[in-house]
């Protein structure tokens, strides 16, 4: 590469015309294998997953406070929704790997089981959930 074209690139990747100053996003191209996190990570359809949750997590909220005389702010049911999506993808991702880990390309109830072994009444509902559904 001459001088001249090292310095044009240059300019280019400092324009204020490129999205990302600085970084070259046409440099560096990586196969993304689609995964659950990287699913809902892509443009397709988190919004309207995000909003489906807010909508879900706002009627019970409202139906809580109705029932017990209380107030919740939009403000407190948009950071409610922050923390249940956060949880989502943590505990997708987290499903995904411990799968993987097994050498399995498919999440079973052993890796749920797994992802909620520190909370034991949750752990003691889905085991005799299991049981249930087994019979």
């Amino acid at each position: 590469m001459a001088d001249g074209d090292a310095e044009d690139k240059a300019d280019h990747l400092n324009s204020s015309t490129t999205p990302f100053p600085f970084f070259d996003h046409t440099a560096h191209k990586k196969l993304i294998i689609p995964t659950f996190h990287t699913t809902l990570h892509s443009n397709t359809h988190p919004q309207r997953l995000k909003s489906s949750l807010w909508y879900s997590i706002g009627s019970i909220v409202d139906a809580i406070a109705l029932d017990q005389d209380l107030n919740a702010t939009p403000q407190f049911i948009g950071s409610l929704t922050e923390l249940v999506w956060s949880q989502i993808l943590t505990s997708g991702a987290d499903l995904e790997n411990f799968a993987k880990h097994a050498g399995r390309d498919t999440i079973d109830t052993k890796d749920v089981l797994l992802l909620v072994r520190r909370n034991e009444q949750l752990k003691e509902v889905l085991e005799n959930a299991l049981k249930e559904i087994k019979k």
